[in-house]
């Protein structure tokens, strides 16, 4: 530990030095700007840029911000992302503009609904959209030279238009290859053009009669006819923004830490979906430093028109200058396929990875950030020690307070378990236990949630009250306990 002190005071000292000689730089240049001669004539530009650049340089490096800092880049590294260096020294707490921007962040942050508020509000708008799928075969369907509308033969007369990536789309399922061939023939004239489909439907459909087209479309919005966005054969899986919501939805019944997130759903309509969560740092803006880690994102997107696969994607954010704006975003994708196979297949697929990816690559930001850092507990013998340390006083109080004696001999120090007058160790032990089984997290937050509902849940007493009073008093304590409580009680437990 000697070493990586005395590492950490060398690379203090180094960026305080730097910053002393860019302050005496700065004051030696006032002095020539304010009563002298510049040995050099500068333009007032030059002469603002060397000040301001003094000035920035000579923010100086807290041990604390530059320990802070350490530590979430080696947990950014551990979790596989490739952040780029800051621009100024490690721990420079940014300017004026910087914590100006960081305090927008946070209000932007907390401006953005949860999840499923998002997705309720994208699934309200799709459904106003109709949207459709229909399988004709090749065979059936001709394009009208004089509109370049489809329809289907001997039944109407111009169904439907295609949109210019929908064309695109056709010529390729007919094997028409190349992006340029659908470009020229889009850009003929329509009885041409029209021409040149037919025949190529026809001696498609020839090769293979059994040679089916699927076509969507939004029915919405359907006075002129349907307008397809996609087309397809019947192998392609049409997993859209419905589609992913109710994926991610699924998802959020089972994780808490997902259905609570701050979440935005940008909704391109017949275009991409994309769905993203945030973890915001819980740093003061003051505190907001040149290499600060300080937004996590995890996203989740699909397309209803060929122009993306499924995907899911983690992302970490980090400052690397002192006004907030020049940004790096490491990435990491986690899932990627096409829209093709069984729909129930891909979406289960999916669900997998965004579960493990969510898990891994998004929360560990989420409980470093949260409620002082949460500490993570390792197994139940962990929470028993801790509870132990944090509730001999707890239950003296309370026990006082209702009225019976209690020896503060007869608590927890000589038994590893939280303490309730009246109640067997063994009997509160297994009601925590219980509680705790139904948390999905192993973190401060989880054990405080255990211990509050047990009352309402596991517990059965006949003081009732006495019993919801400790728990209540005990889970306030817990969440406010600071992060070093937490280290030095499980430890202690061990001894």
């Amino acid at each position: 530990m000697t070493t990586n002190n005395n590492i950490l005071d060398a690379i203090i000292n180094d960026a305080n030095d730097n910053a002393d000689n860019a302050t005496a730089k700065g004051a030696g240049l006032a002095a020539l700007t304010g009563g002298g001669t510049p040995s050099k004539p500068e333009s007032k530009s030059a002469k603002e840029r060397k000040a301001a650049k003094a000035r920035a340089g000579a923010r100086r490096v807290a041990r604390e911000n530059l320990i802070r800092l350490k530590g979430d880049a080696e947990k950014a590294a551990s979790l596989g992302f490739n952040l780029a260096d800051p621009l100024y020294a490690l721990g420079t707490e940014v300017n004026q503009w910087g914590v100006a921007n960081a305090r927008m962040e946070a209000q932007e942050h907390e401006a953005k609904p949860r999840l499923l508020d998002a997705l309720d509000q994208m699934e309200a708008q799709v459904a106003t959209e109709q949207r459709r799928s229909i399988l004709l075969p090749a065979g059936s369907l001709e394009m009208c030279p004089e509109t370049g509308r489809l329809h289907r033969k001997g039944k109407d007369n111009g169904w439907a238009t295609l949109t210019k990536p929908a064309f695109g789309h056709l010529m390729q399922t007919l094997h028409v290859k190349g992006d340029s061939a659908a470009s020229y023939l889009s850009s003929i004239p329509a009885d041409r053009r029209a021409q040149e489909v037919n025949l190529t439907l026809q001696h498609e459909a020839n090769k293979n009669r059994d040679l089916q087209l699927l076509f969507r479309y939004p029915e919405g919005d359907a006075s002129n006819g349907p307008q397809i966005h996609c087309v397809a054969t019947e192998s392609y899986a049409p997993f859209g923004p419905v589609e992913l919501a109710q994926t991610v939805r699924k998802l959020a019944d089972k994780m808490p830490s997902l259905r609570d997130a701050r979440a935005e759903v940008l909704y391109e309509g017949t275009g991409q979906t994309k769905i993203r969560t945030f973890a915001l740092s819980d740093v003061e803006p003051e505190r907001y430093c040149a290499g600060e880690i300080f937004k996590a994102v995890f996203e989740i997107g699909t397309s209803d028109d060929k122009s993306a696969p499924v995907w899911a994607a983690a992302q970490a954010w980090r400052n690397l200058c002192l006004n907030l704006l020049i940004i790096d975003k490491a990435t990491q994708g986690l899932f990627s396929r096409r829209h093709v196979g069984d729909l129930d297949q891909l979406a289960n697929d999916l669900a997998v990875a965004i579960e493990a990816g969510y898990r891994d690559k998004f929360l560990p930001f989420v409980d470093m950030w949260s409620k002082g850092r949460e500490h993570r507990f390792n197994g139940f013998d962990e929470v028993l020690s801790a509870l132990r340390h944090l509730t001999q006083q707890d239950a003296f109080d309370a026990a006082k307070a209702d009225g019976k004696k209690w020896s503060p001999n007869r608590a927890v120090t000589d038994s590893p378990q939280m303490y309730i007058p009246g109640i067997s160790a063994s009997s509160l032990t297994e009601w925590i236990a219980e509680a705790y089984k139904q948390e999905p997290e192993a973190s401060v937050t989880g054990l405080a949630n255990a211990v509050s509902r047990m009352p309402h849940t596991t517990a059965e007493s006949s003081s009732p009250q006495l019993v919801q009073t400790i728990a209540s008093s005990t889970a306030t304590r817990i969440l406010e306990a600071p992060e070093s409580f937490w280290g030095k009680a499980v430890a202690s437990g061990r001894n």
